[in-house]
């Protein structure tokens, strides 16, 4: 039973109803209300006088529901109450008569705790009985009353979509559609011109994927079109167009179609970069804007150009940006076997829903995932900054340097860590090779990738600090982190039955380390220092 009523709680809509003649006589719908749960009306009940008393018979059920009866109707002091056989159990409803007519009774109904998911605290929730024509409860016909007789714009919305986005599985007349399409426009006035256009872009996009719809979609593809405007960014310039231009396809507009192609193509989808003023001198922490990628990964597309812009925006002494390449969702020659066992550090410490590319975090704090196509580039980079500038108002906890020189293949590196506010066994220092710039065109079309990690000089754990101080000194082999990759690469290809490229990426030639202290307990990054890999003399 539980699983029944939770299925019922899985939407939140309002069901205004029509006026009423003499409350409470007539026909109700009884439905949960606000407290996260929507559901549709769970019962329609009809209530008369009868013999100085009040009687009711339960009209209809939710088709979820198991076997149901109304056992009880009494009006008393103006409270009426009803009690509800379901199954093997009883619900109670009790809701003040208001003094005149009126279309609502509000109230509240009393679940027994095995009637309900383990997510709702109260077994007692708010609820109301409202006056309706209705004659039973098919989710349709539910929805077509919520459209015809609501007062809640919000949930005239929902009902008018769901019936656009069903319109083909209910064979529904052109006539009818564009009814439920206008009335979900007019309702979005309410909430202004933005919402209004996501609604109707909503709409159209559905109604792009049911056949017969073509005529009935055109006409509102069109006036998206025109609700654009100069400032709207390119990924609603794009999203917009799209949709016209399926429209006109599914219409057999192909002349119309080739000229919005070609408008298409024209898009402007270069990130706009903001001018950070820059912070007080004492508000030092260096930021380490860390990016999980992938070169076969079509969503990390709007992530790299995004993060691309942060080089443009910020100095190294604000923000460092690193990226890790790894296997998601396809094979990356630019990966390798430490920026995977990265990856997996943040799984652990943030779980499975962080297993999945592009992830970014800003030193060590998730948040800013998800990607996008080209389009949605600056949306991400705008993401990206304001993330970024509220870590850079505050004071780095320890004080940080570094130096790397490179002879032949070797780079040494040193690094000092100093006023280590709280040393001890989760806080590492942990060292990372980046190269500048990586020319490689995989399959979501970027071709340049930039501050790519090589390899972590020590190893992903790091040197743990259980003193204010350390001076520190590591080496690393470019010809053996060539090697390395190489052999990682080999491994996973054949794993996955694919072709490895016959050239790999690994030129590294113009290489940077970064230093960074973290607390491998929370994965907060404390502070960084990046330093360029210089020539030994």
């Amino acid at each position: 039973m539980a699983r029944h009523l939770w299925v019922l709680c899985a939407l939140v809509l309002c069901w205004p109803a029509q006026a009423a003649d003499k409350a409470p006589a007539g026909v109700w719908k009884l439905s949960l209300q606000g407290q996260g749960l929507n559901a549709q009306p769970l019962f329609l009940v009809k209530l008369e006088e009868k013999d100085g008393g009040w009687a009711g018979k339960l009209v209809a059920k939710a088709a979820e529901m198991p076997k149901s009866e109304l056992m009880g109707t009494t009006v008393k002091n103006g409270v009426l109450s009803l009690t509800i056989k379901v199954g093997d159990n009883r619900i109670s409803f009790e809701g003040k008569v208001p003094a005149e007519d009126s279309p609502r009774i509000n109230g509240s109904v009393q679940f027994p705790r095995d009637l309900l998911p383990r997510q709702i605290p109260r077994t007692l929730l708010l609820a109301a009985l409202e006056r309706t024509t209705l004659t039973g409860l098919d989710e349709a016909d539910v929805l077509k009353d919520t459209i015809a007789n609501g007062t809640n714009p919000a949930s005239v919305i929902d009902a008018a979509t769901t019936l656009v986005g069903k319109a083909g599985f209910l064979k529904a007349k052109p006539e009818d559609v564009r009814s439920w399409m206008d009335k979900a426009l007019k309702a979005s006035e309410a909430f202004g011109e933005r919402w209004q256009r996501e609604i109707l872009l909503e709409m159209v996009e559905t109604l792009n994927e049911q056949d017969g719809m073509a005529q009935v979609t055109l006409p509102y593809a069109r006036r998206a079109e025109r609700m654009l405007l100069p400032k709207d960014r390119p990924a609603v310039h794009t999203r917009t167009l799209e949709a016209l231009k399926a429209a006109l396809d599914r219409a057999g507009k192909e002349d119309e179609s080739k000229e919005l192609a070609a408008k298409l193509s024209k898009i402007d989808y270069s990130v706009r970069t903001q001018t950070y003023p820059g912070r007080p001198a004492k508000n030092n922490r260096v930021v380490v804007f860390e990016l999980f990628t992938g070169a076969e990964c079509p969503p990390c597309v709007a992530a790299d150009l995004g993060y691309d812009a942060l080089l443009k925006t910020f100095k190294p002494t604000e923000v460092i940006p690193i990226q890790y390449h790894v296997h998601v969702p396809g094979t990356d020659p630019v990966a390798n076997a430490q920026t995977m066992k990265r990856f997996e550090y943040y799984i652990e410490g943030f779980g499975r829903m962080f297993a999945s590319a592009p992830q970014s975090l800003v030193s060590g704090n998730p948040g800013t995932g998800g990607g996008g196509r080209k389009a949605a580039a600056q949306e991400k980079y705008d993401q990206y900054y304001d993330a970024i500038v509220s870590k850079l108002e505050e004071a780095a906890k320890v004080k940080l340097s570094a130096k790397a020189t490179r002879k032949g293949d070797k780079i040494d590196i040193e690094a000092d860590v100093a006023e280590l506010e709280s040393p001890g066994m989760s806080i590492r220092l942990r060292l990372v090779l980046i190269e500048d710039l990586v020319d490689y065109k995989g399959g979501n079309g970027i071709d340049k990738y930039h501050h790519v990690v090589r390899a972590l000089p020590g190893g992903p754990e790091g040197v743990v600090l259980k003193e204010k101080t350390l001076k520190h000194k590591a080496s690393v082999d470019v010809s053996e982190v060539r090697k390395e990759i190489t052999k990682h690469l080999e491994e996973i290809y054949k794993k996955d039955e694919e072709k490895m490229p016959e050239k790999l990426p690994l030129e590294m030639k113009k290489l940077k380390v970064v230093a960074l202290v973290q607390d491998d307990n929370t994965r907060e990054i404390l502070h960084a220092v990046q330093v360029e890999v210089e020539d030994a003399k």
